[in-house]
């Protein structure tokens, strides 16, 4: 390790924080937790590399390329990296060398991967083959052409009665069950996943060739080993839970010690099993298996006579009883156990021919999406990296560098990596190809840092097990990586550190999260909330659990009408009025809370933005509304019964990311209308648009009633238009006349010029936005309108424009469930409870947090 520095700038970091930042001469990986200091170290190290080392190691910030998750994070390191820097050149108001390392800053190799990439690109173009002048379509934009070639081939094979073709159909009708949009959605997956990948059709060939009969390495003859690790994993998760359940009977329900017994038996046969299993060969498992599927958790009946409390503490013991019953049967008998290996052998070979016709979907979609980017002279973020990881090896060997790879390993002595934890093993071979691990001889300059109990993101593609394999790699210490943990959490309250060690020590385990819990996995508490001197504070427990308890037949005065509703469709709607109704409990629970917190019942209660410094006081202040966040699993049908609630009780809320517009009123007038200029001849639409102010005074149910009466048997355009020629009621016939001129005239303009032009004018024409703006909640409502228009503003960015092309783009955007957000502070004063995702929060940071 180097000298430390004339003064030690790092005396209030941990010993592991200045290891990390200090070490040198290796690669590094650390794994650092929830709030410990991770940001800093990597922004510390980079200014220790730059201006702390002494001169043989000390590197110029033109020498470190450092690659983050976001631009904004990549914006936020180069500012911290700035300060650094700046602080030591004020110590030093001479040293040339730190003028020098500010004004590289800007041009330093601070940046995501994808912008890396593009940077390696433009400058070997030529020997990348590529045109350094190619669009970069945006996501958005990408996706929808993905869409749009995806459906191209579709309507092609439809129309073919070849193999390929009546494959493809019995792809559709056995495993989409008739409907081709699964098929399409798998077909994607599979496309993105292999795209993640260093040899993307390598894997496509492996992934064909494992069900060949007699294939090496393939699954007919891997099944004993595979499913003797299943029903080992299995069996170690349901012994682990048997025991919990079985302590927590004992603790809370004693007089229910018949059903702890119970699962201390189950337990018992579990881990008989489990021996079993591991003491024989692989194929110990189907015998097992027969066992397992066979096997009843039974309990004695309940004693007679048993007082009321009892009575309750006994049907809850039964109630974990009867989960566990559950699981044995859902997890081992109805799918490890369910059959034998002679039956899996037989399925292979049944859903053989599926896979190869799936497979070369995937291959004729990929060549059909390139053959879409071309013509555009257009790439998308994933070519990026794939032409960068080509550029930079041999033959698309992962070990063996290029020319322009070894230049780059030269250029930078040192690799950083934010967010480690969430790259895909494209970009785990890119970084470590431009660092010097493939090198020859290797040397380690790659500092990698995250938190694989973050990882948030494989549904970007991200691989945690590549964190957790350079885990294993560097542990024990080897020549090349040292692997670091950073624990102590120096933003949260002890109690908040205690309660998330005691719920997900005994749940995380490295076959369920990836990961151990163990001591260098359990947070540490390391900041400082002393009593608050007499304040009122949250000074108590720093966790609440409150559980209410479910009250069935709380909807029946609900307006689902008993004569409308039989049958499974009552039982459906009573079940989620009754969730909705508990939904709300929770809300009424949540206000009362909060209206106590800001003091509507005594003394308002005092927050601390950050923990006290060591031996001080927390600096205290009053608590107000924009410090409390409340955090849902999902956002669909939950924050908007929270949030109409929690208004009703006068508490400001803003539903933050996640929250769609899509089902408002106002959203879907604006859609309706470009789907009638898009195509006249649409009912649904048409009629929406009659019964919205887009058209002035909208038509009365009376008005519509006569439209349908006119001609009980054409289509619903169709007898618009003859009401508007030829109709008996001259005013209704005279406003049609109006309406279906100005539906003209603004497709005739929307044709011509962008549709971000034109839907704006027609807002402005029919004073829909001040409209809105009029009803309850009209500032929400006209900020919809807006998002509208921005979405039609980035449309207009696109290669290729059009009316019907936007709305395709909206409908695949709505498909997916990606609808415009409400941005943060719309709808009015920012000082407001938030609601949002436990996804989206992250990184976030609020004093008071609700988890609902």
């Amino acid at each position: 390790m180097p000298d430390a520095a004339p003064r030690d700038r790092y005396a209030h970091l941990t010993q592991r924080q200045r290891e990390a930042i200090q070490t040198t001469g290796r690669s590094l990986l650390v794994s650092a937790a929830a709030g410990a200091g991770k940001t800093t170290v990597l922004a510390e190290r980079c200014a220790c590399l730059v201006c702390d080392l002494p001169q043989p190691d000390r590197c110029g910030i033109d020498e470190l390329l450092v690659v983050t998750f976001t631009d904004a994070a990549a914006g936020e390191m180069r500012t911290r990296i700035r300060k650094a820097i700046r602080q030591r050149r004020n110590e030093s108001p001479h040293d040339q060398w730190l003028d020098r390392q500010l004004h590289l800053l800007e041009s330093a190799s601070i940046s995501t991967i994808h912008s890396f990439c593009k940077t390696v690109i433009q400058q070997w173009f030529p020997q990348a083959g590529v045109d350094p002048q190619a669009a970069i379509l945006a996501e958005d934009e990408a996706d929808l052409l993905r869409h749009e070639s995806l459906d191209a081939l579709f309507v092609e094979l439809y129309g073919r009665n070849d193999e390929y073709g009546r494959g493809f159909q019995s792809l559709v009708d056995d495993y989409g069950a008739g409907n081709d949009a699964n098929i399409a959605e798998a077909l994607l997956s599979i496309h993105g996943f292999a795209a993640s990948l260093p040899e993307p059709q390598a894997w496509l060939d492996r992934a064909e060739r494992t069900l060949e009969p007699g294939s090496h390495d393939g699954l007919a003859d891997r099944i004993d080993e595979l499913q003797y690790n299943r029903l080992a994993r299995e069996l170690e998760h349901h012994i682990r839970q048997a025991g919990e359940s079985a302590r927590v009977i004992d603790s809370l329900y004693p007089v229910a010690s018949m059903h702890a017994d119970a699962l201390r038996e189950y337990r018992s046969q579990c881990e008989a099993w489990l021996d079993r299993l591991k003491a024989g060969n692989p194929d110990a498992w189907e015998q097992i298996a027969r066992e397992v599927a066979g096997h009843k958790i039974t309990t004695g009946r309940r004693p007679s006579k048993l007082p009321e409390a009892e009575v309750a503490q006994f049907e809850a013991a039964k109630k974990i009883v009867e989960w566990h019953r559950d699981l044995l049967e859902k997890r081992l008998q109805d799918n490890i156990c369910s059959f034998s290996k002679d039956e899996y052998i037989e399925g292979l070979q049944r859903i053989l021919p599926y896979v190869r016709t799936l497979v070369r979907l995937v291959r004729d979609f990929d060549d059909r999406y390139q053959q879409a980017k071309a013509v555009q002279a257009a790439v998308d973020f994933n070519d990026l990296q794939r032409q960068a990881y080509e550029l930079l090896t041999k033959n698309g060997d992962p070990a063996k560098p290029s020319d322009v790879a070894i230049q780059l390993q030269r250029r930078y002595r040192h690799v950083l990596v934010d967010e480690f934890q969430d790259v895909d093993p494209l970009q785990e071979a890119i970084l470590r190809l431009v660092s010097r691990e493939t090198a020859d001889p290797p040397e380690g300059n790659l500092f990698a840092v995250g938190d694989i109990k973050q990882s948030i993101y494989r549904f970007r593609l991200a691989e945690p097990a590549l964190f957790t394999s350079r885990a294993d790699a560097f542990s024990p210490e080897s020549a090349i990586g040292k692997l670091i943990h950073l624990g102590d959490n120096f933003r949260s309250r002890e109690g908040i550190i205690k309660a998330v060690n005691l719920v997900f020590a005994p749940l995380m385990s490295r076959s369920f999260g990836g990961s151990e819990y163990d001591e260098n996995a359990r947070l540490k508490a390391g900041a400082c909330y002393p009593p608050s001197g007499g304040l009122r504070a949250f000074d108590g427990p720093a966790v609440e659990l409150h559980l209410l308890e479910p009250v069935k037949g709380v909807a029946q005065a609900s307006d689902v009408d008993d004569d409308e509703t039989d049958g499974a469709g009552a039982t459906q709607a009573d079940s989620q009025q009754d969730e909705l109704a508990g939904i709300e409990r929770e809300a009424f629970l949540i206000g009362r809370r909060i209206q106590d917190w800001m003091g509507a019942t005594g003394e308002r209660m005092n927050v601390a933005d950050r923990p006290a410094t060591p031996g001080g006081l927390p600096v205290l202040r009053p608590i107000e509304y924009r410090d409390i966040v409340i955090l849902l699993r999902s956002m669909p049908h939950k924050a908007e019964p929270i949030a109409n609630i929690l208004r009703r009780m006068s508490i400001p809320v803003l539903i933050g990311r996640g929250e769609s517009p899509a089902d408002s009123t106002e959203f879907r007038d604006v859609l309706s209308l470009l789907r009638v200029l898009d195509n006249r001849q649409q009912d649904v639409p048409l009629a929406a648009v009659l019964r919205s102010p887009l058209v002035g005074q909208p038509l009365t149910e009376t008005q519509m009633l006569r439209l349908r009466m006119l001609d009980h048997e054409a289509s619903f355009h169709q007898t618009v238009l003859q009401y508007a020629e030829q109709g008996p009621d001259e005013e209704l016939r005279y406003r049609l006349s109006g309406i279906l001129a100005t539906l003209d005239r603004w497709r005739t303009r929307i044709r011509r010029a962008p549709v971000a032009e034109i839907l704006w004018e027609i807002l402005e024409e029919t004073h829909y936005p001040a409209f809105v703006a009029g009803l309850p909640d009209g500032a929400r409502r006209r900020e919809r309108l807006i998002q509208i228009h921005n979405l039609a503003r980035e449309f207009g960015q696109f290669r290729r424009q059009g009316l019907r092309r936007f709305l395709r783009f909206m409908d695949e955007m709505l498909a997916a469930e990606r609808s415009p957000q409400q941005p943060a502070g719309a709808g009015g004063d920012d000082n407001a409870v938030r609601i949002m995702t436990v996804h989206t929060s992250k990184g976030l940071e609020f004093p008071v947090v609700i988890v609902a």
